[in-house]
């Protein structure tokens, strides 16, 4: 007479229950979120250096980077006048007492972007094809919209989940508050990003910018507070929010106690749990990065940053793709060994 097992599990499902697993995809949700926060801080810095591009011949002149900045000495000494005629990659002074009398090379002497120099590296960049200032302007505010996407559908998809259960209909008008605050910060980025010029707009950006991802890990330490009854559904909420929180998430994935003789761990159900947001994050999150870090490297210098946020979206959106083939292919097995 045949004997079931019930405990066997394919090679799927004993990953799919792994606590290692669940801390592994964590650290890679939590890096995600953290590639995408450089990006936007990046691509905006970036933006504010290139409405300082300026036309010489048939190349563009680019400001440099302070950390770039060769010495005073060297700057007076050694480096040319910013003409049509200078090689491409090569750095000029463009202070006002060493203007070029070349009229197709319209140089700024304003920008005093190594002390008291004007410094610049001739460049044919991509991204005259397009134009550079407008492509841009549609790389940071298009990542900082994916970045303000992806925690609002995070917190509100804690949120609605735990009011949901609770029936607390009197809180609705604090949710409401909550909302539109967010919705006000965003804007304001926006409005910074757009009618501030200069280092106070990057300054303002680099400190503000923050604040986003920050909500949501207050968010997920408020629903750990919480006074909430034992139910699943309420502690799968509370382990959920938990995963939120960078690194402190890998302890919670690796201390989850699981119970013997049962069919569903507390893993699979965390998984089951999160499916609609993991769902929602890759198309919120992940795609959008995918497209505007690849037009930077393609329109732009190459940047670790836009490097680092390409490779964290698209592992991402592959573990994605390779569970849902692997979990299809799962049931596929179960259905052909019960016939």
């Amino acid at each position: 007479m045949a004997t079931n097992h019930p405990a066997q599990k394919s090679s799927y499902q004993k990953l799919k229950s792994s606590r290692q697993w669940l801390a592994l995809l964590m650290i890679g949700e939590s890096t995600n979120l953290v590639s995408s926060l450089l990006y936007t801080v990046d691509a905006f810095q970036r933006a504010t250096i290139v409405a300082d591009y300026t036309q010489c011949g048939d190349a563009v002149l680019v400001p440099i980077m302070t950390s770039e900045c060769p010495t005073a000495e060297s700057i007076q000494n050694m480096l040319p006048v910013c003409d049509e005629f200078l090689s491409i990659g090569s750095l000029c002074e463009a202070d006002a007492e060493a203007q070029a009398s070349d009229s197709t090379c319209m140089v700024l002497d304003n920008i005093d972007n190594c002390d008291r120099y004007d410094v610049y590296r001739k460049a044919q960049p991509r991204c005259t094809e397009v134009g550079c200032a407008m492509l841009a302007e549609i790389l940071w505010s298009t990542s900082l919209l994916s970045l303000w996407a992806t925690v609002g559908v995070t917190i509100g998809f804690h949120t609605f989940r735990m009011a949901k259960i609770m029936e607390q209909r009197r809180n609705s008008c604090r949710r409401w508050s909550a909302a539109i605050y967010f919705a006000v910060l965003f804007a304001f980025l926006l409005a910074v990003g757009f009618l501030v010029e200069g280092p106070v707009a990057v300054l303002v950006m680099t400190v503000v910018c923050p604040v986003l991802p920050l909500h949501l890990w207050i968010m997920a330490i408020r629903i750990l507070r919480g006074k909430y009854g034992k139910a699943d559904e309420v502690q799968n909420i509370r382990r959920s929010a938990a995963l939120e929180i960078p690194f402190f998430n890998v302890l919670v994935a690796l201390k989850l106690k699981e119970p013997e003789n049962v069919q569903t761990t507390k893993v699979e159900q965390l998984l089951d749990f999160r499916k609609p947001l993991s769902f929602l994050l890759r198309f919120v999150e992940d795609m959008p990065e995918i497209a505007v870090a690849v037009l930077d490297l393609l329109y732009f210098e190459f940047s670790w940053v836009s490097v680092f946020s390409i490779a964290m979206s698209v592992a991402m959106v592959l573990v994605a793709l390779l569970t849902r083939a692997a979990a299809f292919a799962n049931d596929a097995a179960a259905r052909a060994a019960d016939i």
